[in-house]
């Protein structure tokens, strides 16, 4: 259902909200890091992806030109 899209969309941003403090009150430095980084206009979440339980930090390079298909 359309009509319940941007509710799906919020619920789902939950986590992510709550992660954020625990971030800040776990290491306040990487905290302000990543909020000087989001206030400049890069969105780190959509680039940066942390997954600790396999001590893994994975960085997408976004595609910055391309050659026309034919």
């Amino acid at each position: 259902m359309r009509l319940m899209r941007p509710i799906e969309i919020a619920a789902k941003e939950i986590p992510w909200i709550a992660s954020n403090y625990v971030a800040a009150f776990n290491d306040p430095a990487a905290s302000a890091f990543c909020d000087r980084l989001v206030s400049g206009g890069f969105e780190a979440d959509l680039l940066v992806r942390v997954l600790p339980s396999y001590r893994l930090i994975y960085i997408t390079a976004p595609k910055a030109a391309s050659t026309p298909s034919r």
